[in-house]
């Protein structure tokens, strides 16, 4: 019997010793699935302050230094230029802006700059009593619909051109540079240091703040604004609404302002000539959230700038006149969406903190 007992007690503990054996073994498996070198070979390794520094220096200082030299020229057309000369200027302005509008964050997101910038259709009512009582006061959420390059294309392309058009012309073509410039001069004088040295991928980081500053104006800005709303893609009715697109009073200008945007997205992920998104996405590995991501969202850019050639000026008149083509544009532009907003930033571990209103 009491062999027995000998023999149960032994099978016991060498049971025992297995069991903790296994679980030393369970807890050196966990903490190796935890190892920093293996965090860096999923991309923690990756140069995210060269990549900081080669977007603040090479496309978004210098994005802002154009749009401030087209508003500069702007106000020079406008002082002792031809009509003519101020809506070439005027044209030129608006496609520098298209290079500066996807970095809403930091100092432009503090002064409003998009909003005060860009919010189209304009007020012409509200304009034209503008130029009468000369009272309006940019900036506020009530008079951004009066303001920018929308109240200038309707300024200088609608109505007679007469002294009053000039000087509130001129007025609002200040205020634009003045902004530009304000904005320019924070990111020069310190913020451009402050944004370098953020090289996380957390709320406030760096990569995080101009992910989702390049995500939002992307697809709300470019993707919607410019064609998804004239399209009528959001209309209750499903019709279009010709008088919401970009430059509607000059009547020619909307198509190439799309298509600059395009070319702006474009850039921005390819880091101009520097350290990109697409060089980050590459640097994961070759796996669908790594370098298959980056080839998709390559092709998908060039059939989105491919599709936006296809469309035609007037645009407001394309839209009506050719809806359904207008409409397979918008999802190709749609597409890119997707790939930014959900696989891109799922990939870069980078939270999106916005939220829309359609549904994407």
């Amino acid at each position: 019997m009491n062999g027995d007992q000998d023999l149960n007690n032994s099978s016991k503990n060498w049971g025992s010793l297995m069991g903790l054996q296994f679980f030393l073994f369970f807890i050196l498996v966990v903490f190796a699935g935890c190892n920093p070198d293996d965090q860096e070979a999923n991309g923690d390794s990756f140069d995210r302050e060269a990549f900081l520094i080669n977007t603040a220096d090479n496309l978004i200082i210098p994005a802002y230094q154009d749009a401030v030299v087209a508003a500069e020229d702007l106000c020079s057309a406008l002082y002792d230029g031809t009509l003519e000369e101020a809506r070439a200027a005027l044209k030129e302005c608006s496609m520098k802006w298209q290079a500066a509008a996807p970095f809403d964050f930091g100092p432009a997101i503090n002064r409003g700059l998009l909003t005060t910038t860009n919010t189209h259709p304009c007020d012409t009512t509200e304009i034209e009593e503008d130029i009468l009582d000369g009272n309006l006061v940019p900036g506020l959420p009530t008079t951004l619909d009066r303001t920018g390059l929308p109240a200038l294309d309707y300024l200088l392309h609608k109505g007679e051109w007469n002294a009053d058009r000039l000087l509130h012309a001129s007025y609002l073509a200040g205020y634009l540079h003045d902004e530009l410039q304000a904005v320019l001069d924070s990111w020069v004088d310190g913020y451009r240091d402050d944004f370098v040295s953020r090289t996380g991928t957390d709320i406030g980081s760096g990569v995080g703040m101009m992910l989702n500053a390049f995500n939002r104006t992307y697809e709300g800005n470019v993707r919607k604004g410019k064609l998804g709303l004239p399209a009528g893609v959001f209309s209750f009715s499903g019709n279009p609404k010709p008088h919401v697109v970009e430059a509607y009073h000059a009547g020619d200008w909307s198509i190439e302002l799309l298509d600059e945007a395009m070319s702006a997205t474009e850039r921005i992920y390819m880091g101009g000539d520097g350290v990109g998104l697409d060089d980050y996405l590459q640097f994961l590995g070759d796996v669908s959230y790594g370098t298959e991501l980056d080839a998709e969202i390559k092709a998908q850019l060039a059939a989105a700038q491919a599709a936006v050639l296809t469309l035609e000026d007037p645009l407001s008149d394309f839209v009506v006149e050719n809806q359904p083509a207008a409409i397979d544009v918008y999802s190709e532009l749609q597409s890119l969406v997707i790939l930014f907003k959900v696989d891109m930033m799922s990939a870069l571990g980078v939270i999106v903190t916005y939220q829309d209103t359609d549904g994407d």
